[in-house]
């Protein structure tokens, strides 16, 4: 009873008063048994609807199915609406068994609540799970956001908006829950891959908690009260780390700049929480040495870079870090130039940009044109070994492009995304940097080409 009083407080605190519909995750193990027993007993005082929800991975073969039969037995038993499915995951690449099957079964959750109208999806996560969580990812270097744990109450990938995670067995230890099903005679599965060394997580509850309560009695209450303060101040950093961002985040379409100045003035464990966030949004779940990685960028010259994953790239420009959004464009093939069309809109896919180009005898309208004297065709090409110009306000005197590059303080690995507009093999412009004074028209009229740049279209 003492069980039961202790997880209806719980709910009471994260349910509404009445009208909730509150949908189960039933794997068939003894935590899910125990839980959906106890809703069902709770469900009149808490005025709530009961669905369960089953998902068999069909990885497990007859033990797998035996699970299976068993919740959809209990489920007639207590009268409880119940949703299945059998889903073998597929792994995506660089992801774990256990990360491919935690995807596919959120997946599955989120239909289910989206079938029974579900304002809530309960887990039977307990305090056991909690303190392994904690553990594991204090030894994974995590932050505070990952030392925090679970949350009793939260939003999951893959639930439709609306509908709200709740952990109600968070604070109660795994030999409770044993207990309560074998003093009413519950029958519950046992996964037999729960026991299998080859994953750490069991290794961890198999091996490593116990020698830390050996030695440290309590050690898992301990954890889970830890998890609990630890969420409390990760709560405020994160609404620290948002004013933060806006001071120190713009966007360059779907590049995001981080201004290095005010990032250097934050104090570094604010910092590192915007750069988390920032790097959470495209990453997933972004590894401490991916955000020291972008920090270190902050603290130093300009031109150095970082591959970070999925082909991202962070690199430190003048007074930014560039983060872009993807891996580099493909120039063209080396020694490749792109005729420009004109009159026209001519996309430079590996700068990132493109040329509108217009024969001008008269000034086009608009802003942003550059006037050169041109015989012949334009084109466009990446940069080579060797090239020169005489960039304007130097006097006529010439300057490899490669110096050039270096005194605008473009990043080494930026300079390939350069694009230089040409005629008759010389090179005219270098675009949005410097065009060469001599190829320069004072005035429109015949053999006047008018250009300027526009965004990539798409």
């Amino acid at each position: 009873m003492r069980l039961a009083r202790h997880v209806l407080g719980t709910l009471r605190a994260v349910l509404p008063e009445s009208g909730a519909t509150v949908l189960v995750a039933v794997s068939g193990g003894v935590d899910s048994v125990v839980l959906l027993h106890l809703l069902h007993g709770m469900a009149g005082p808490l005025r709530i609807t009961l669905h369960a929800a089953h998902l068999n991975h069909a990885l497990r073969g007859a033990e797998a199915d035996r699970d299976q039969a068993c919740v959809a037995d209990l489920c007639t038993r207590l009268g409880v609406p119940l949703h299945t499915a059998t889903i073998k995951p597929e792994r995506r690449p660089g992801e774990s068994p256990q990360a491919a099957a935690r995807r596919v079964r959120y997946g599955f959750l989120g239909q289910a609540a989206a079938a029974c109208g579900a304002t809530h999806l309960a887990t039977a996560h307990h305090r056991d799970d909690l303190a392994e969580t904690v553990l594991m990812r204090l030894l994974a270097g995590a932050g505070l956001a990952g030392l925090a744990g679970m949350a009793g109450q939260a939003g999951a990938p893959g639930l439709p908006v609306g509908v709200t995670l709740i952990r109600p067995l968070l604070d109660i230890p795994k030999a409770d829950l044993l207990a309560h099903a074998r003093a009413r005679a519950i029958p519950f599965g046992e996964d037999a891959s729960n026991q299998s060394p080859r994953y750490p997580r069991n290794r961890v509850r198999r091996d490593l908690l116990p020698a830390l309560e050996a030695v440290y009695p309590g050690a898992a209450a301990t954890l889970a009260r830890q998890a609990a303060l630890l969420a409390d101040e990760d709560a405020l950093l994160a609404r620290l780390a948002e004013d933060a961002a806006a001071r120190v985040v713009t966007r360059d379409g779907a590049d995001l700049l981080l201004d290095r100045g005010a990032l250097a003035a934050l104090h570094p464990a604010l910092a590192r929480r915007v750069l988390h966030r920032l790097l959470a949004a495209r990453l997933a779940r972004p590894a401490s040495a991916h955000v020291a990685a972008v920090l270190a960028l902050a603290a130093g010259p300009s031109g150095r870079a970082t591959d970070l994953p999925h082909g991202l790239t962070a690199v430190a420009e003048a007074k930014l870090i560039r983060i872009a959004a993807g891996p580099p464009p493909t120039a063209p093939a080396e020694g490749g130039e792109v005729t420009l069309a004109l009159p026209g809109i001519t996309p430079l896919p590996w700068a990132g940009l493109a040329i509108e180009a217009r024969p001008a005898p008269a000034m086009p309208e608009g802003d942003g044109w550059l006037l050169f004297t041109v015989d012949g065709p334009l084109t466009a090409r990446p940069r080579r070994p060797g090239d020169r110009f005489c960039p304007a306000g130097m006097g006529g005197h010439s300057q490899t492009l490669k110096d050039f590059l270096i005194s605008r303080k473009v990043p080494r690995r930026a300079r390939d995304r350069v694009a230089l507009l040409c005629a008759d093999g010389a090179l005219l412009w270098v675009a949005g940097l410097r065009a060469d004074g001599r190829r320069l028209a004072a005035a429109p009229g015949p053999g006047v080409v008018a250009v300027r740049i526009t965004p990539a279209p798409g």
